[in-house]
């Protein structure tokens, strides 16, 4: 007779109460393919956004927001180097599936001080080893893509490999709705391997590669293309029993391509941004009770805005290039986590980041005591390769305490500071093929931002059962805000259609979470509001009067719950609830006539409010394995999602017919989607 699995938890050394840490989400990716999914994908980010203090803009939307910052506010780290788009097919997928993921951990603003360079948060990714004893296998299906993923040695016990590739067919599920789609078609893949090389028992080396690529054509008119590229290297050597060191090299790499399809104007637009960094960490255990960590990186930014050439034979498009961009960033680091007592732990943290913006570069003087204009240009600076336009800096304290109140209740304190050199320029809610980061620049500065959390947690019914309550407020200096009607894509003067502004954000998280039983699953919930206010001296300039508005990202209501109820011979029932409060938007106030025309007037930006966002997830997953030994077992999962068919609006829109204002509501997803899909582990 063979038995079912025994799962054994320890929560002691790991649990909220007994860390430091705080503001941390960790996610288990075997876990995420149990869940309901989308199109039969396991998907990390969606696995993120059910969390406390995570957010996105919509259905279908790329990127993530934490606790009200903008999508380009967080740091994404694969081994070290960083992911600047984190999305398949416009948003639906995440770049990296789980099948290759060993760890997956978000720091909500109180990052470790050998980090920076983003005010929001850190997504850390950690790739799976190598097995260094025997082969391994994982292939699966879905819906829409097929994937597969192998492991193990090259030389046993000495040099190990992990490695797959993931490839989407959704063009059999859009040619088989053309009436909603048209000749609209999608495309991607990704792949990614890993090497590890044990030198010898205390120095290890690895290598890890990623790429990817997208390809959408909406219709016949445009035709969408974006591609990222990474390159990881890390060495690891433990010194002494004390002494420890780490080196890591790394290069990134984003480019997004638009293809306009139509005839007679026929042209290509691309951007990319480049990041090569090396960096360095020592660490050092003073004793049992303090442990000290120092360090330092070096960063070289390259950023190409938008090249725009002709590519039909008749095309009326002349070519157009926007200046090329450069920064160098280079930080040093120092923390100090002291233990006092069993109770009590302190964390200091201290990191100093300088950034330069250098040539080759055109850079304008606009007439003082004016709104920046093209008209206001008074003169033209040429900067030469590698001299120094502008400069940036500063200190980032960073601050955490533990107090424990009793073997199952702590009490938590942090403060955070940081800085951020580039940004996105986007004129929609969520990242887009259109979108393009431009570094800081004369006109532009870094943003800045201070986060005060606290936080109470505590474990009961022997580690049953997890309870955390967090607060916090945050500021930001700096943000790149957008003048009305201005014009960002391919403007050589880009710093006249941004406008400074600064934001801040607070709220309250709640998590109730339980471990163990036939029956587990967690509440979240969160209440927050993230504000915006333009900083200008001009009043034609001025957004809402002057005064705070929500942020694109204010969302003041996110409810999640997560159950699973297992069931017999290694089958579970799954299902999710999600509750979000609609996005800000800004809709028609008035009309006025010009030129003997009707023209719709909107004066009021983001005061306005879409409806609410839920949808019930529920699904059945299969898992044969019985025993960890078991190297044959499959995974099923039958999923359906948006099981009542709620139609969220994405977004509203208006339209004028002759004298009327017609609005229209988007709804990305507008019905129940199941899907089946199978993974065999071998």
């Amino acid at each position: 007779t063979e038995l079912d699995e025994v799962i054994v938890n320890s929560f002691r050394g790991t649990s909220k109460v007994k860390t430091l840490e705080m503001n941390t989400v960790r996610i288990n990716p075997e876990l995420i393919k149990r869940t309901p999914l989308l199109f039969g994908e396991a998907d990390i980010l969606k696995a993120l956004t059910l969390q406390p203090g995570v957010t996105t803009s919509g259905e279908g939307a790329g990127g993530f927001n934490v606790r009200g910052g903008n999508a380009d506010q967080n740091l994404v780290l694969v081994d070290g180097a960083p992911l600047f788009n984190t999305s398949h097919l416009l948003g639906f997928f995440t770049s990296i599936t789980p099948d290759a993921i060993q760890d997956v951990t978000l720091h909500k603003g109180s990052m470790p001080a050998e980090y920076g360079g983003r005010i929001s948060s850190l997504l850390n990714i950690k790739v799976k080893n190598g097995n260094t004893k025997r082969m391994q296998y994982a292939a699966g299906i879905g819906p829409v893509s097929a994937r597969f993923f192998s492991n193990g040695p090259a030389v046993k016990n000495k040099l190990s490999f992990t490695g797959g590739v993931r490839v989407a067919y959704p063009d059999i599920i859009l040619n088989q709705l053309p009436d909603k789609f048209g000749d609209s078609r999608a495309f991607f893949y990704d792949g990614i391997i890993k090497s590890e090389l044990a030198i010898n028992a205390n120095n290890k080396i690895s290598l890890t590669a990623y790429r990817s690529f997208d390809r959408f054509r909406f219709d016949t008119s445009t035709s969408y293309d974006w591609e990222s590229n990474l390159a990881a290297l890390n060495y690891s050597s433990e010194i002494n029993s004390r002494l420890s060191l780490k080196i890591m090299a790394a290069y990134s790499q984003f480019i997004s391509g638009i293809d306009n399809l139509e005839k007679g104007y026929e042209s290509r637009l691309r951007s990319s941004i480049s990041q090569k960094e090396g960096k360095a960490v020592l660490e050092y255990q003073i004793n049992d009770n303090n442990k000290v960590t120092a360090g330092t990186n070096y960063i070289i930014y390259g950023v190409s805005p938008g090249i725009r050439t002709p590519t039909g034979n008749a095309s009326n498009i002349n070519p157009l290039a926007i200046q090329k961009e450069q920064g160098r960033e280079a930080a040093a680091f120092l923390s100090d986590e002291i233990t006092f007592t069993d109770k009590i732990t302190l964390q200091l943290g201290l990191r100093y980041a300088t950034y330069n913006y250098v040539g080759p570069k055109n850079v304008y003087n606009y007439e003082p005591g004016t709104p920046l204009s093209k008209e206001s240009i008074t003169d033209t600076v040429l900067f030469s390769k590698k001299k120094s336009i502008q400069t940036y800096g500063g200190f980032e304290p960073r601050v955490a305490l533990k107090i424990g109140l009793s073997e199952t209740q702590t009490f938590k304190l942090s403060y955070n500071h940081g800085q951020q050199f580039l940004q996105l320029v986007s004129n929609t809610t969520s990242i887009s093929p259109v979108d393009f980061w431009k570094l800081s620049d004369k006109y532009i500065k870094q943003q800045s931002g201070d986060q005060f959390s606290a936080g109470y947690f505590q474990n009961f019914k022997s580690n049953m059962f997890e309870l955390s309550f967090e607060a916090y407020y945050r500021t930001i200096k700096n943000m790149v805000d957008y003048k009305d009607g201005a014009t960002l894509l391919l403007n050589p003067y880009i710093e006249t259609a941004l406008l400074n502004a600064r934001g801040k954000g607070y709220g309250v998280e709640f998590s109730l979470v339980k471990n163990t039983g036939k029956f587990t699953g967690q509440i979240n919930y969160t209440y927050s509001r993230s504000e915006t206010q333009v900083i200008t001296d001009f009043p034609s300039e001025k957004v809402n009067n002057g005064e705070w508005y929500p942020a694109n990202t204010d969302r003041p209501h996110n409810l999640a719950v997560i159950t699973r109820l297992r069931l017999t011979k290694g089958w579970s029932f799954n299902c999710n609830f999600i509750y979000t409060s609609g996005r800000p938007g800004t809709y028609p106030d008035g009309n006025y006539v010009y030129n003997n025309t009707l023209v719709t007037n909107y004066s009021r930006r983001n005061t306005d409010r879409l409806p609410a966002y839920h949808r019930l997830d529920a699904g059945f997953s299969w898992v044969s394995r019985r025993y960890p030994e078991q190297r044959r077992y499959s995974i099923v999962n039958i999923s359906f999602y948006n099981l009542y068919m709620r139609q969220n609006a994405y977004s509203i829109y208006f339209n004028r017919n002759e004298a009327q204002l017609l609005s229209y509501r988007l709804s990305v997803v507008g019905g129940i989607i199941p899907s089946l899909s199978w993974t065999y582990n071998f």
